[in-house]
């Protein structure tokens, strides 16, 4: 018998959990040997990063203009509220933009559904929790939008690593107020990442106009 454990992500409380494993039966059995395939930077390499300011009362809309002002494959939206992925899909839907979400209180029935949509592309957006963040590996996602910050630095990774997969480019963008820009920023230090702020003016993604005129 084996035991083999995956992780895109190690912490440091996963990796004493798992050095606490034995076979079953076997309190002497050998301690757990870590294999790490060699690190391929995507996080930096492959993926840009964006912060767009916006107030928490104007975050929908925000997200609204920036999906019709950038060209996309596939765009998958987190929110940390589940109770809340539901009314953003739903006033999505108002303005004539299609979409999908999934949460925890989704149905289990139309879960499955819901992704294969998704991953045939018939859904081109998916408004979603952190249920998603890990273990979905669906092709084409050139968009990822974090309209808040997760409580670790682990789901932003998760969150982020849904785009930028076999090969591709893709974009990492939080919307968040000044509370969460400057978190970001703090994240962007520790990370190693560079995050270039935009702004939308007259339907288009811009640099900010203090940038432009650096």
């Amino acid at each position: 018998m084996q035991i083999i454990a995956n992780s895109a992500t190690v912490s440091e409380f996963t990796r004493k959990t798992l050095e606490s494993v034995r076979m079953p039966g076997n309190s002497d059995s050998p301690p757990v040997e870590f294999v790490s395939l060699p690190k391929e930077d995507i996080l930096r390499e492959r993926i840009e990063h964006w912060a767009i300011f916006a107030k928490e009362r104007d975050k929908v809309d925000m997200l609204r203009r920036l999906i019709n002002a950038v060209e996309f494959e596939k765009m998958i939206v987190f929110s940390a509220k589940g109770n809340q992925v539901d009314v953003i899909a739903s006033k999505l839907r108002a303005k004539k933009i299609e979409c999908e979400s999934l949460s925890r209180n989704t149905d289990k029935k139309l879960r499955h559904g819901i992704l294969e949509h998704f991953r045939s592309g018939k859904t081109k957006i998916l408004i979603t929790t952190d249920l998603t963040s890990r273990g979905l590996d669906v092709q084409g996602i050139s968009h990822v939008i974090q309209l808040d910050l997760p409580q670790t630095d682990d789901f932003f990774i998760h969150r982020a690593g849904r785009t930028g997969r076999a090969g591709k480019t893709g974009v990492n963008c939080v919307v968040g107020d000044e509370f969460e820009m400057q978190k970001y920023a703090l994240l962007e230090k520790k990370l190693g990442i560079k995050v270039y702020p935009k702004e939308l003016y007259g339907g288009k993604l811009v640099k900010p106009e203090a940038e432009q005129q650096v």
